[in-house]
């Protein structure tokens, strides 16, 4: 697999290293990494599944020490190991779930962190400003347990801002393309927010997931005018123009709404659900009763026919081996009235919706129905379904004929 080919190496250990040494342990159904409020395990456990979360400050005097024992700092050896065996110990289907600090990949703190398209790596930004490398250092470390996890088997996602330059920092996006297939999602916060409309984060989450599921979650805000709580300030000084985020704004809408939580895991759990089984033969699309066509409009008739052909039975002659099974003949009919400035006469004809025949006997012993001589060089048809639907005909006070719904002839 591609993913081996990685050369991300990180306190000496490389994606190729891990899957060689990892153990056989995989007890856990869910692993949320900086897991913030826990809102994703939350609702696994809600749902009866076994989940575990990971984040430096999860325990307030435990996970952010650095204690080797106890420590949840990713950006520590201990911290690091711990969060690769909790990766090691999901299910092959299980889901890991990563969110890493964005702090230093949005368009908030360019002054200092320096991140453009230009200048060294794409978007690294300046290396002696420390929150850039710490932020490299987790992009680069998520993708790393991203490679790892779907290696094993394992559902992954990323998330940051849908802003966020992290998606596009050259290490991180050179890993990750080495898993083929990626699916984007983004889901504003708004969307799962119990707030009042008007009060609520207008913050998008964008989503990179190594399986399809996840387009599940994809939505739009439904806020009315899109009013949403400000999450920076806007102020001129001098012609010139700032931007300041507002702290705890920024910290409350990084934060999972319980309902997005749920969400995520209901999507995720649905991802082995077999599709509904299409109808063979859908019928037409019921058109509003006395519709027409618009004026100039010249209505179409459309027509299709299936058919395959199938070899006669053996020791029948030529004429038998060309016959033909009609599998299903589809017409539509959809002749309308002329419009109301024609002087003509109103006309309607019936649709037809489907026609089922099913000529499978045997051409070596024709039968003929009762009282029905059978010609010498034909084979009998058994004409099993055949569907009309004349919502389009005139009222039955118009009419001598009879609707027909449905008619079965077995001959």
């Amino acid at each position: 697999m591609k993913a081996r080919e990685c050369s991300l190496l990180i306190f000496g250990l490389t994606v190729a290293s891990v899957l060689d040494s990892a153990c056989e342990q995989r007890d856990l159904d869910v692993v949320e990494l900086w897991s913030g409020v826990e809102a994703i395990v939350s609702a696994a456990k809600a749902a009866g599944l076994t989940a575990m979360p990971f984040d430096k400050f999860r325990i307030s005097g435990v996970t952010d020490t650095d204690n080797p024992d106890a420590t949840e700092d990713i950006l520590l050896e201990a911290g690091f190991r711990r969060a690769l065996s909790l990766v090691l110990r999901l299910r092959p289907g299980g889901l890991l779930w990563m969110a890493p600090v964005c702090s230093s990949w949005i368009f908030l703190n360019l002054t200092c962190t320096k991140r453009t398209k230009v200048g060294g790596p794409r978007f690294g930004g300046n290396l002696r400003y420390l929150p850039v490398r710490q932020g490299n250092l987790m992009a680069e470390m998520a993708a790393f347990f991203f490679l790892v996890a779907v290696s094993r088997g394992v559902h992954a996602v990323i998330e940051n801002p849908a802003s966020s330059m992290m998606f596009n920092y050259v290490i991180f996006a050179n890993a990750c393309c080495l898993w083929p297939k990626r699916f984007w999602a983004i889901l504003p916060h708004c969307r799962f927010s119990t707030a009042p409309y008007g009060s609520r984060f207008g913050k998008k989450f964008k989503l990179m997931s190594s399986h399809a599921w996840v387009l599940q979650l994809a939505c739009k805000c439904l806020c009315p005018g899109r009013k949403h709580k400000c999450l920076a300030t806007v102020k001129t000084v001098g012609g010139k123009r700032t931007v300041t985020g507002v702290k705890q704004a920024l910290k409350d809408s990084a934060a999972y709404p319980a309902k997005m939580g749920v969400a995520i895991i209901q999507a995720w759990m649905n991802k082995d659900r077999p599709e509904k089984e299409k109808d063979p033969q859908p019928r037409a699309k019921p058109r509003a009763k006395n519709s027409g066509p618009r004026s100039g409009v010249t209505p179409r008739l459309q027509s299709k026919v299936r058919v395959s052909k199938r070899q006669g039975a053996g020791g029948c002659g030529k004429r038998h081996q060309a016959e033909k099974t009609w599998a299903s003949l589809d017409l539509n009919d959809s002749v309308a009235s002329s419009s109301s400035s024609s002087r003509a006469t109103a006309k309607r004809f019936p649709s037809w919706q489907a026609l089922d025949i099913d000529d499978s006997v045997d051409p070596c012993e024709p039968v003929a129905p009762a009282g029905m001589k059978l010609p010498a060089d034909r084979t009998a048809k058994m004409w099993r379904c055949l569907d009309l639907d004349e919502s389009d005909a005139p009222p039955e006070s118009q009419q001598n004929s009879h609707r027909w719904k449905s008619l079965s002839l077995d001959e």
